[in-house]
């Protein structure tokens, strides 16, 4: 990123930057196809350090899932222990959506730091 016009920038506008591309106006969804992350995040090393921890302080997330569907559970376990915890510190808003199938019986659960993922052993 040395040459491009990007990292030429103070590092306060590349913030003020990556803040304006990295922010979702609907929560963050963690699904079978997508790791709550963005693409921005992969594209250099110097972009995913610089602006990784800003994606997950300025997002609010959500993981919805079937009471029936065990896979559901074992993806978030999987995409909670993938994660550094100082990323889950940063997290303001992580809402889990469980269905009940058959009938609109959505139970939410919010919780600052992922306290209920973090209070098992993983």
């Amino acid at each position: 990123m040395d040459r491009s016009p990007l990292g030429a920038l103070a590092p306060e506008l590349r913030n003020r930057i990556y803040e304006l591309a990295l922010y979702e106006r609907r929560p963050v969804s963690i699904s079978k196809n997508f790791w709550a992350e963005a693409a921005l995040l992969r594209t250099c090393k110097q972009v995913r350090q610089e602006a990784e921890l800003l994606f997950y302080s300025i997002n609010d997330f959500i993981f919805v899932t079937d009471l029936q569907e065990n896979e559901d559970w074992k993806r978030l376990l999987h995409w909670v222990q993938r994660a550094p915890t100082q990323k889950f510190a940063l997290i303001k808003s992580f809402t889990v959506q469980v269905e009940a199938p058959g009938r609109e019986l959505p139970w939410y659960c919010r919780r600052n730091r992922l306290e209920i993922v973090k209070s098992q052993k993983l």
